[in-house]
């Protein structure tokens, strides 16, 4: 029995010991987390099944590595705050291509016919009555615009001439016949239309006279008094339209000749403003005036653009650019709302102390006027501002031979585009 405890001793204690084995076999095997189909207590076949998930990572490195290519190009297409710039820019653009003042040179006294270039300053602009000049800045460009008054404050000469003697002025306002007549000596361009149709008239007293033409005027021989020069009674009178002996060319805007006469002459005038000065300013007449516009017998230039010298366009093209349209937009906001600047005409006008007037009936009347005979409007198109070459080019052709035959140092072959410019203007800006 000692001998048979000794082998049952033994038996239990291998026993014991393969149970411990097979324990740890299946522990290792549950490490394995199952990736084999049929369980095995074998370590071969589980060590060489765990290296097979391994090689699985690494097709995941490549689309982590792709990624950062689209995250890397996203900062070059982010030009979006510099989409704000050009405003800014814009507004610096004018001082650094203009010159820092602007100077316009009108033809007359300051009037409701320029009221859209005094709009550009505004009611605040800053009055020289003494030497005729209205200033202040120019819209919003940062740049300064002065503006000259034209007749006596010029010694009553051509504002061209005006213009090739003070280099210092940018623009001028100058009659298309003017531009044609003077094109061969002191050249230059008009850039904007002011004034649609010319309000230059012939003015008489309806009672005395009952005149429908032009040719009317002349048959009856009665003085025709006008501003000197004026290159639209040297076209009639070269025409035949006038007679040289019925012209009395000491015309100054005074209505003390027209007085003196008790309506017995006709004088050349604004449609826009000498009726209503007539009737209802000048206290000796206060009667109605009738008159005939000079476009309607075939005088169809444009009055009073602005125009530069060729040199400023060659000079100054981008500042052009940019000031135009500033311009264009003065005449719109000033017809859409002129009584603010009309009221500062009238100061401007009293600080001068000439003998031109005005009141608020006159620039009403004027406004009224320009509304009805089209004279401030957009052209054939949606335009405000541009020209019509056509129209330049037959202006051309009906005057420069009378002009040429009178003396007049006209440019030879002169075109339409010698004289006149749509370049710079606007087309989007319009009434």
């Amino acid at each position: 029995m000692r001998g048979s405890h000794g082998v049952f001793k033994r038996l239990r204690t291998l026993t014991a010991f393969m149970l411990v084995f097979a324990l740890v076999a299946a522990a290792c095997g549950d490490d394995d987390d199952d990736v084999d189909a049929a369980p095995t207590t074998e370590p071969p076949a589980t060590t060489e099944a765990a290296p097979e998930p391994a090689p699985e990572p690494s097709p995941d490195p490549e689309p982590v590595a792709e990624e950062p290519e689209p995250v890397a190009e996203e900062p070059e297409p982010e030009p979006e705050p510099v989409a704000e710039e050009p405003a800014v820019e814009e507004a610096m653009a004018f001082t650094d291509v203009c010159p820092a003042k602007i100077v316009v040179q009108t033809n007359w006294f300051p009037e409701a016919e320029h009221g859209g270039t005094y709009q550009v300053i505004g009611p605040e602009g800053v009055i020289d009555g003494e030497n005729g000049t209205y200033s202040g800045p120019l819209a919003d460009t940062g740049l300064e615009l002065e503006i000259r008054a034209g007749s006596l404050f010029i010694g009553f000469q051509p504002v061209t001439s005006v213009m090739y003697q003070d280099p210092d002025i940018f623009f001028g306002y100058v009659d298309g016949g003017e531009s044609i007549q003077q094109s061969g000596a002191n050249p230059t361009i008009a850039v904007m239309v002011n004034l649609e149709i010319s309000p230059l008239a012939m003015l008489w007293d309806p009672g005395t006279y009952d005149f429908t033409s032009i040719e009317d005027i002349r048959d009856e021989g009665v003085t025709v008094l006008h501003f000197d020069p004026s290159v639209s009674i040297e076209y009639f009178v070269e025409t035949g339209q006038l007679s040289p002996g019925q012209l009395d060319a000491s015309f100054d805007g005074s209505p003390a000749a027209f007085l003196a006469s008790n309506g017995g002459i006709v004088f050349q005038s604004f449609a826009t403003n000498a009726p209503s000065l007539y009737e209802n300013v000048i206290a000796d007449w206060g009667k109605p005036l009738d008159y005939l516009l000079t476009h309607d017998f075939g005088w169809t230039q444009y009055q009073s653009p602005l125009v530069v010298r060729p040199d400023t366009i060659t000079d100054y093209r981008d500042c052009l650019a940019m000031l135009i349209p500033v311009f264009q937009q003065g005449w719109i906001d000033y017809m859409n709302d002129p009584v603010p600047m009309n009221n500062r005409i009238l100061e401007i006008v009293e600080a001068q102390a000439t003998f031109w007037s005005l009141s608020e009936q006159l620039n009403a009347d004027a406004i009224t006027v320009m509304r009805d005979l089209d004279i401030v409007s957009n052209g054939a198109d949606d335009t405000f501002g541009n020209f019509d070459m056509d129209r330049v080019q037959t202006l051309i052709d009906q005057i420069a031979p009378v002009f040429i035959e009178a003396g007049a140092n006209v440019e030879e072959g002169l075109r339409a585009e010698d004289i006149a410019t749509n370049e710079f203007i606007d087309p989007s800006i319009g009434f």
